[in-house]
């Protein structure tokens, strides 16, 4: 218990220090593509890219391309939030965005942006989306982004440095509350086991699309099969590199 407390402290002291280093940084305004702005620490988490249209371009045109006024979007595994404050631009004030992350790390920046951007209001859960609803084990990786749930993981998934226990939330559960039109899933490998729990469109409140961060082969065997037993239309974005990671667009056929 006492190892216990004194990973907390330390954890609580490494979040004040980062506020601090936070509070001195230089913010800069980028672009978002529904016509609003994002302000964002100007040396953390890739704003460069942002500002050019480089990062996540291709997640960044389907929302754009799927989100509209007064929409809901679910973003699991949200990291930093930057889809997040994406989708919030684009459905405007009467939509609703809730962004999903487990990292504490992630976290502490998912809030900190949040403050730098009160006209982009995005609601924060502290949880990983899991194949069941309650306390999971998290696999930390020296990467931020690379975080994973005890029993995902892929081929090429980073080594893990500690875990921690976090708060799970079932996918179908997150539905029924968050009723969202657009859902996109980054999980580290996890997809293909929190997708293959779900009831399915049968037991959900609408028919999203669902944006698939897929990682390793049998995932993405595991995605596609589920959309085709639902019925949902698949398009796939081709790996952006050597490893078998790509996106998987899953849409309800009209």
């Amino acid at each position: 218990m006492t190892g216990v407390r004194g990973l907390a402290r330390r954890a609580r002291r490494a979040t004040l220090a980062q506020r601090r280093r936070w509070a001195r940084r230089r913010v800069v305004t980028v672009a978002l593509p529904g016509g609003g702005t994002l302000r964002w620490r100007a040396d953390d988490r890739y704003p460069d890219a942002m500002a050019t249209g480089d990062y996540e371009r291709d997640l960044v045109a389907l929302l754009a391309g799927s989100l509209g006024a007064g929409d809901r979007f679910l973003d699991l595994g949200a990291n930093s939030g930057y889809l997040s404050f994406v989708a919030r631009d684009l459905v405007g004030a009467d939509g609703r965005v809730v962004a999903v992350e487990p990292r504490p790390d992630n976290l502490d920046t998912l809030r900190d942006r949040a403050s730098l951007n009160p006209h982009l209001p995005v609601e924060v859960v502290a949880a990983a989306v899991a194949p069941r609803s309650g306390p999971v084990t998290l696999h930390l990786t020296e990467n931020l982004a690379n975080a994973r749930i005890e029993g995902g993981g892929w081929s090429h998934e980073k080594p893990a440095v500690g875990t921690i226990e976090v708060a799970g939330e079932a996918f179908d559960d997150l539905l029924a509350e968050v009723r969202p039109h657009v859902v996109k899933m980054d999980v580290e490998g996890a997809e293909g086991a929190v997708l293959s729990a779900s009831g399915g469109p049968a037991t959900w409140p609408g028919r999203p699309v669902l944006l698939v961060e897929y990682h390793g082969e049998d995932n993405r065997a595991t995605c596609r099969a589920l959309g085709d037993r639902w019925g949902y239309g698949c398009e796939e974005r081709a790996p952006d590199g050597p490893l078998p990671a790509g996106l998987l667009v899953l849409r309800r056929p009209r």
